[in-house]
């Protein structure tokens, strides 16, 4: 008997053998039970194996081996690498890979322990919180028990952009006083920081020497961006008093002090 076909094979890949002989009318059967003068197997695990052929006809039989190794399948090459990503509280991550060979499996990782479930070559993660940010994702492929493990992506979480901000001043700004402003915005973990370096949602003027207009900005923000708005405080003149009582002629006596009083409408 002659065996026709390779004694080493991959993990994975078809093993084929053909038998001949020179007797007529030989019937073959092989160890895993296959009949005829054509071997084939796939052998899923690395290691030597013995493939044993019986010849028989009228005349009698013959048994033969053939050693076949199996050696450890090809690994698979990744064609991209799975980038960092950032994304905004509720948003949802997704990352794909793509290596260079079919027939293999997808497991993938989070902060190094088995995402359950996740077995494709594509992973969605929906609904991301602030305890997301940091996490690492990496892919392991398997081919046929040859492993290759993707690089990590870092996913990084940020809170969504302060909005609706609105500023407001507590009274009406006259000339040698003061006023009171607040702003207030939608968001989470904001800072507010007024123009002149205040930080806080509320801002107390300096006294107005002067009447006019004056604007006051105040930026929030958070880590994932900020919004900015300007108020006007218009400063109106103090009110011109009005005298209720004018000073009076008084007579006194030489070394006597005198007094004079006006009345006014309201204390200044």
């Amino acid at each position: 008997l002659n065996f026709v076909g390779n004694s080493t094979v991959k993990v994975g890949d078809l093993a084929s053998l053909l038998v001949e002989s020179d007797a007529k009318e030989v019937s073959f059967v092989w160890s895993n039970e296959q009949s005829g003068n054509a071997y084939s197997n796939v052998f899923m695990e690395v290691g030597n194996y013995t493939v044993v052929c019986t010849a028989s006809n009228e005349g009698g039989s013959l048994v033969k081996e053939f050693e076949i190794q199996v050696i450890a399948a090809d690994k698979a090459e990744f064609l991209t690498d799975i980038e960092s990503t950032t994304v905004y509280v509720g948003e949802s991550l997704e990352l794909s890979i793509d290596v260079d060979i079919d027939d293999v499996t997808y497991q993938w990782y989070k902060n190094n322990e088995i995402v359950e479930g996740e077995t494709a070559a594509t992973i969605v993660v929906t609904d991301l919180t602030k305890e997301n940010a940091g996490d690492e994702y990496y892919c392991v492929v398997n081919h046929y028990g040859t492993e290759s493990i993707s690089n990590k992506a870092v996913v990084n979480v940020l809170y969504n952009k302060p909005i609706n901000l609105i500023l407001t001043q507590d009274s009406d700004a006259i000339a040698g006083g003061k006023v009171v402003l607040e702003a207030n915005a939608e968001g989470e973990a904001l800072t507010y920081v007024w123009s002149d370096g205040t930080v806080g949602q509320i801002f107390e003027t300096p006294i107005f020497t002067e009447y006019g207009d004056f604007y006051y900005a105040c930026t929030v923000s958070n880590d994932g961006g900020s919004i900015e708005k300007v108020i006007k405080v218009v400063v109106a003149p103090y009110p011109n008093l009005e005298i209720l009582a004018q000073p009076q002629d008084v007579n006194v006596l030489e070394g006597e002090s005198a007094e004079f009083a006006v009345e006014v409408a309201e204390e200044v």
